[in-house]
């Protein structure tokens, strides 16, 4: 399984792309959001003709509004194989169609390929395209999902915005690498996870290789001027990725 970060950033960040993941798992390709920045970081890469599925954690801006970009890309490479958008909201296929009827009106019924729209279910595990995904709501200013998705080998958890639900951290169990936003420096925020509790989170043994992402600017140049140095641990690898970082698992 090979992580390709398109953006780490969050929503207003002027230095990084908004937070998404291109997942290269069996020779499928999966994208992890797609906001406003990101999608072209995606459309340049030759292996996004071949993307199997889009999730979208929730429908804020920063993850979602970049599908219609991407969506017209396809459109002009006249891509015909199928388009799966997974998300755990039952509204995916109303809040994407809008966004695209809004952004480029009449271009849906014009597409060659099909897309598919699967709610993930939070009980048990949804088996798409070579993967499994399963999610937990988690607590954000409106309706949010963390997500884990997993080969026969190996497993991640990708947060998007929130703050993780006992459901979020059941999730995270085993998995090989968590992806989570790291907003702020300190805890305080009710929608998001801080640097703070993101290391926390590592205090858990089930817990092991973490990611942080999502930071904002403030809390960014707190770590790089040495004011916020992350805490190390002895089994536990944590890392801050830049735009363009790949890893393979």
């Amino acid at each position: 399984m090979n992580i390709h970060f398109l953006g780490t950033g969050a929503a207003t960040d002027t230095t990084r792309r908004n937070c998404s993941v291109l997942i290269n798992a069996n020779d499928r390709y999966h994208l992890l959001d797609c906001g406003f920045t990101s999608a072209q970081a995606c459309i340049c890469r030759p292996e996004s003709e071949r993307l199997d599925t889009i999730w979208i954690s929730h429908f804020h801006g920063d993850h979602f509004f970049g599908i219609p970009q991407l969506i017209l890309h396809f459109y002009f490479m006249n891509r015909e194989l199928p388009l799966t958008l997974l998300a755990g909201s039952a509204d995916l296929c109303d809040k994407v169609g809008a966004a695209m009827e809004l952004a480029y009106p009449g271009l849906t019924s014009k597409l060659l390929f099909k897309i598919n729209y699967h709610q993930v279910d939070q009980d048990s595990a949804t088996v798409c395209n070579g993967l499994s995904w399963q999610c937990a709501p988690s607590i954000h200013s409106q309706e949010a999902y963390g997500l884990r998705i997993s080969t026969d080998s190996r497993a991640i958890y990708y947060s998007g915005d929130g703050r993780p639900t006992q459901g979020c951290i059941q999730l995270m169990h085993g998995c090989n690498l968590i992806i989570h936003e790291a907003f702020s420096q300190r805890s305080g925020d009710p929608s998001h996870l801080s640097l703070e509790e993101c290391l926390e989170l590592l205090k858990n043994p089930n817990i092991n290789n973490l990611a942080l992402v999502h930071l904002n600017q403030q809390t960014r140049q707190a770590i790089e001027s040495n004011r916020g140095k992350l805490t190390g641990y002895d089994s536990t690898r944590v890392f801050i990725p830049d735009d363009g970082y790949s890893l393979q698992l």
